[in-house]
């Protein structure tokens, strides 16, 4: 997957679309796993019916995923936790759940332009997390991904903002999310179901900006 500015393409076949008419959003997270991601580009006002659903990665400052053909060396690593609650008991309790996963952080321009293209695995508790400079509109493709992801978008408060499961190797369909996202997290395909994931759960990772607006102790197993 490639990332990509307006003039940058990076590794994860993303599209961010974000922040249009504010300037280049750098969609660092699409750039690995996933495929494609560009900021769009299109100023406030005009028309951007003619922006094609698979942006061309002609760049001024980088090569084109297109030329991108082999797969980049692993990454720096941290450890990553998703806390989620399961479903309620027969006393209408829920618990906590912690699933832990070690995964590749695509930090730099070239990181995330790279991402996860060519790769032919991923370690069952492996991953890769792109995080943005800043938070924003966020969409990507599978281009140059060799394997099915599960792909989940990080809001600023580290919540779980949405999940496309199961994303399509090789495919240039647009994949996105309403909202801002600060950081897109790739897990192999199959993770979300198995771990139970869901919208809301709490993303824990030491290189995520701190939380902006979360949610107050004791409130987050309520759904509040």
């Amino acid at each position: 997957m490639s990332v990509m500015r307006t003039a940058m393409a990076l590794g994860v076949g993303l599209i961010a679309m974000g922040l249009l008419g504010q300037g280049p959003a750098l969609a660092a997270g699409a750039a690995a796993s996933a495929g494609h991601m560009v900021s769009s580009g299109v100023p406030d006002g005009q028309d951007d019916s003619a922006v094609p659903s698979t942006v061309p990665s002609m760049t001024d400052t980088g090569p084109a995923d297109d030329t991108i053909t082999a797969a980049q060396p692993v990454l720096p690593m941290a450890p990553l936790t998703i806390t989620s609650s399961a479903p309620a008991n027969r006393h209408g309790r829920t618990a906590a759940q912690m699933h832990h996963f070690k995964v590749e952080l695509a930090l730099t321009e070239r990181q995330q332009e790279v991402g996860e293209m060519w790769r032919r695995s991923i370690p069952p508790q492996g991953g890769m997390l792109f995080i943005w400079k800043k938070p924003q509109h966020t969409a990507m493709w599978m281009r140059n991904t060799l394997v099915p992801l599960d792909i989940l978008f990080i809001g600023r408060d580290r919540r779980i903002k949405g999940i496309e499961e199961k994303a399509v190797p090789m495919s240039q369909a647009i994949i996105s999310n309403p909202g801002e996202s600060m950081a897109v997290l790739e897990l192999p395909a199959g993770t979300a179901a198995r771990a139970n994931l869901r919208v809301g759960d709490l993303v824990d990772c030491n290189a995520l900006p701190p939380a902006q607006n979360p949610v107050p102790a004791g409130m987050e197993l309520s759904g509040q």
